[in-house]
């Protein structure tokens, strides 16, 4: 990551030859010079140095960016895009500027401190509220929203792998909050953070689902102090944890050639050490022409501010899949499954947990 102030970043940007130019998955599909890294960053420095006018137009691709990074592992000097914009859309917001999905999230943080309406969100399995345990699980909201299932199918892989003490957040689960942070919902996310920081400090540790969580939590909550460092910890490598001390069997009937799509927000390996250590068998992960992790148009949002656009980046990212003709793709995210359910596809997608509770035995 840069050391360079959002401020210079945006001025190194304008005098930049563009290395990032082909870097952005938004501007490749698109074709419009604005949504480059490049113009976003020269469209933020306009707009906050009065050069261009406040207008819906300008500001929309201030937002045709989630955050993905790619252009930062492409550029001389690291630059934050994300962090480069962020001060257009906290300013975008406070002026009502702000797309109007941005809206209906903000809303439904007001109402639930969540991106859903809370009558969409799954309840919790009671069975894990019996009494407040040292250590929690962080289920993702969005695998509330749209695979509440795998909360039955964790309870008993944990089971299966003897895991015991683990318990949930006494109380409505919140957000963690980034969709807030990566909107420029700033105030909100602050409010939030806050709050939720000094809850989880009275946690031994903290398992979590979803590596954005993990993500916003190891960075976006600094700001509070250092106490969740050393708490937190992503469910692959809990797992993982695990079977090293736990005698498993897999079910070598259930083996299909597999695929794992892995999220951005989790570059290291945990998800395909865990499939070696189980099968003994190398899992291929799947990349895009320029050799990055793919993305989906649902990272930070983005789907629910131009849903159109984001069906055509995921259409994109399962071209690049191998030419075969059937087979499985693995995954550890919620929302990229979904996403690519909503297509026609001769691979079955599976979510990783639910596949390592099947296998195991």
């Amino acid at each position: 990551m840069s050391s360079l102030s959002p401020k210079v970043a945006r001025e190194y940007c304008q005098v930049c030859p563009s290395l990032c130019h082909t870097s952005c998955p938004i501007s490749e599909l698109t074709g419009e010079l604005r949504h480059t890294p490049w113009g976003k960053m020269n469209l933020a420095r306009g707009l906050l140095e009065k050069q261009l006018p406040w207008t819906l137009e300008n500001l929309e691709a201030i937002y045709q960016c989630y955050a993905c990074g790619q252009c930062s592992d492409a550029c001389a000097h690291s630059i934050s895009l994300a962090e480069g914009l962020e001060e257009v859309r906290v300013q975008a917001n406070e002026l009502d500027l702000a797309p109007s999905g941005l809206k209906e999230i903000k809303k439904n943080f007001k109402q639930s401190n969540h991106p859903y309406r809370i009558e969409d969100l799954a309840p919790l399995p009671e069975t894990w509220r019996l009494e407040k345990q040292e250590r929690i699980f962080w289920p993702s909201c969005h695998t509330r929203r749209y695979f509440p299932h795998r909360l039955t199918i964790y309870q008993k892989l944990f089971a299966k792998l003897k895991i015991k003490g683990l318990g949930l957040w006494q109380g409505p689960l919140p957000c963690c909050g980034a969709p807030l942070k990566h909107l420029g919902l700033k105030e909100d996310f602050e409010e939030l953070s806050e709050v939720l920081y000094h809850s989880l400090l009275s946690y031994r540790s903290i398992v979590v689902e979803d590596s954005a969580c993990l993500q916003t939590f190891q960075t976006s909550y600094l700001k509070w102090g250092k106490g969740l460092k050393y708490k937190l910890v992503h469910l692959s490598e809990f797992l993982d944890s695990y079977l090293e001390h736990h005698p498993y069997r897999s079910r070598e009937d259930k083996l299909q050639e597999a695929v794992l799509i892995k999220p951005i927000a989790l570059k290291e390996r945990p998800l395909e050490k865990l499939y070696e250590k189980i099968t003994g068998q190398n899992l291929p992960v799947l990349l895009s022409k320029q050799g990055f992790l793919p993305t989906w148009g649902i990272e930070a949002s983005y789907h629910r501010l131009f849903p159109k656009l984001a069906q055509k980046l995921s259409q994109k990212a399962l071209k690049n899949l191998p030419p075969m003709e059937s087979g499985t793709l693995l995954t550890a995210d919620s929302l990229v499954q979904g996403q690519i359910e909503s297509f026609s596809s001769p691979w079955k997608v599976r979510d990783f947990y639910e596949w390592m509770e099947e296998i195991l035995y």
